[in-house]
């Protein structure tokens, strides 16, 4: 899961604002109303007023303007004022609609700060349609005259109603680097930035670090979350209860080392659960091995609920000699593959694994390497290469059936000398490169139209196939991999659904 730090939020407001949003709070009049009277000011601000949290409206018979209105009409986003008790000097009598809500505006846009302290959060009245649900505005807007032009704009008729959906409110107001009042919210997970600096015992909050909770002591707080650091580790401990959660099936750290035959424990792979053995455990899970076997698979049940997939193997390495082919995590899967032989199909485990190629009956893997396994997917490793060097081209065939009359190729570039991409063309009515730039050792899957009974290869990118071969022997509805290798030479090397193997000559 993520990281709790914070991030800055636009606060939502009516896109109809007037000008002078970003006026300073010493340029500002805040209150000025329709008689000429002057509201409250910056200056003086009242020293109970939290700076950079919310304002605590304390004029008389106004609340804060987000709860208790017994205003008829008013949304409950909004309650709690009526007109009654609204101070004479922030009045708004005689307003029509229209410059009620031009006041209302030009407060809320008023945003302009030079440090923290001039930045507060103010509720909206979304409930009577002004504003939003919070602003984040210059510590000189008065709550209270917003209070009051809500609740004449409400008397008014203006708006019949309002909406109010409001996410949880920012934790605090800051300033800033552009010089304007934002919101600040705690996002869970995310290290905050907030750390005690100094030789003091002054205590600042709590901290989420990313992986526990902190606390925050010195002589100052630095960074940019000091504002919301949590008031206590309970506090801290519940938004990020969730943070640590293990991922569900998620391999467990612990792998053997060395060549010794001790019994390290039984873990869970990712995969399936496997008894390790070896020297000694490696790893940050090493003292959480499961007591058996079945125990591991009871506790990982859900994560092997997977439908198995399916492998087969093709022996095309050009060096005569038959090969052992096995999965890492489930040992031999197949035993004496002869050189052009391919394999039935067997069930294996869905996920990541290892495929492994021996001589026959040494213990000593030739080569190694990674490969996926497709819950309910089939799948072909192509053993190719020239010897010395081996290697592997491993194909997932999905489990999608081939639509009717259609011819599904799949062509693997397995050639080594032909160590530049290729071009593979169909050369039916209309002649066309139908896969470009087939690096060697990748494949790609085409469907090609009945009509196409012949396909072509490109070696030399020059738009022109250098070899062509008839395909119209593959049945439509059907799937056949196809392969040019160091065995095969200038033949192409043909595997089909069933596990029949050939060659097709080119003319």
């Amino acid at each position: 899961m993520g990281p709790s730090a914070c991030v800055l939020v636009s606060l939502p407001i009516d896109d109809s604002g007037t000008e002078g949003g970003t006026e300073s709070a010493d340029e500002a009049d805040w209150g000025e109303t329709t008689d000429g009277s002057e509201g409250s000011s910056s200056e003086g601000v009242d020293e109970g007023e939290t700076t950079g949290g919310w304002e605590d409206s304390s004029t008389e018979g106004v609340d804060d303007g987000w709860e208790g209105s017994s205003s008829e009409g008013v949304d409950d986003g909004w309650e709690g004022s009526s007109s009654e008790g609204v101070d004479e000097g922030e009045t708004t009598d005689g307003l029509v609609c229209e410059d009620l809500q031009a006041q209302y505006e030009e407060q809320i846009s008023t945003t302009a700060c030079e440090t923290d302290w001039d930045c507060k959060l103010v509720h909206g009245h979304c409930g009577v349609g002004l504003g939003g649900c919070w602003h984040a505005v210059n510590a000189g807007v008065d709550q209270a005259f917003l209070n009051s032009l809500a609740i004449e704009w409400d008397e008014l008729g203006c708006l019949e109603g309002g909406v109010c959906d409001c996410p949880e409110p920012p934790a605090a107001a800051v300033c800033s680097e552009q010089g304007v009042c934002v919101g600040l919210e705690q996002v869970p997970c995310e290290p905050m930035d907030a750390v005690g600096v100094g030789d003091c015992d002054a205590e600042f909050g709590v901290a989420w670090d990313g992986a526990q909770c902190v606390s925050i002591s010195g002589c100052e707080c630095v960074g940019t979350d000091c504002a919301i650091a949590y008031a206590s580790f309970e506090d801290c401990e519940a938004a990020n209860a969730e943070c640590n959660e293990p991922v569900p099936c998620e391999a467990q750290d612990a792998e053997a080392v060395g060549a010794c035959e001790i019994a390290l424990g039984v873990f869970w792979n990712g995969a399936q659960c496997v008894m390790l053995s070896g020297c000694e455990c490696v790893g940050a899970d090493c003292a959480d091995s499961y007591p058996s076997l079945e125990a591991c698979e009871d506790a990982n049940a859900e994560c092997t609920a997977q439908e198995e997939g399916a492998l087969r193997a093709l022996h095309l390495f050009d060096f005569n000699i038959e090969g052992d082919v096995g999965l890492a995590s489930q040992g031999l899967l197949f035993a004496g593959v002869a050189q052009g032989q391919s394999t039935e199909y067997t069930s294996v485990n869905p996920g990541p694994g290892v495929i492994e190629i021996y001589p026959s009956g040494s213990l000593t893997p030739w080569a190694t390497a990674p490969i996926e396994i497709s819950s309910g997917h089939q799948h072909t490793v192509a053993i190719a290469g020239a010897f010395p060097d081996m290697h592997f081209v491993v194909i997932d065939e999905g489990n999608d059936a081939v639509p009717v009359g259609v011819r599904r190729i799949r062509f693997a570039h397995a050639r080594s000398e032909l160590a530049g991409p290729v071009d593979l063309w169909s050369m039916g009515p209309d002649p066309a490169v139908v896969a470009e730039s087939i690096p060697l050792w990748a494949h790609v899957s085409v469907d090609l139209d009945a009509q196409d009974d012949v396909i072509a290869i490109d070696y030399e990118q020059d738009g022109v196939p250098d070899a062509l071969f008839p395909i119209n022997g593959f049945s439509p509805g059907s799937a056949t991999n196809l392969y040019i290798s160091d065995l095969g030479g200038e033949q192409l090397f043909v595997q089909t659904f069933d596990s029949i193997t050939g060659q097709i000559a080119p003319f």
